[in-house]
């Protein structure tokens, strides 16, 4: 009986380390700043950015206007209650 608490727990550590050693690896999450180095006419970044960006008081994003006639170039986000 000894013998078989001695295997079972041998056997249990073992399994353990093995699932530690195969774990997928973590990844890492950016956030906004990764998208720092992007300019104003980047259709992907100013997606993810207006994505990521928190909607104030329960609104959502209507539509954006970019801005690049002159600098300093820049997007206006327009929100609607719902």
């Amino acid at each position: 009986m000894k013998e078989m608490k001695i295997f079972s727990f041998l056997f249990i550590l073992s399994l353990l380390f093995l699932s530690g050693c195969h774990s997928s690896p973590v990844q890492e999450e950016k956030g906004l700043f990764q998208y720092k180095a992007s300019y104003v006419g980047d259709n992907g970044a100013v997606g993810q950015i207006t994505r990521r960006l928190p909607n104030p008081d329960g609104e959502h994003i209507s539509g954006l206007e970019v801005q690049t006639k002159k600098e300093p170039y820049g997007i206006t986000l327009n929100y609607i209650n719902v």
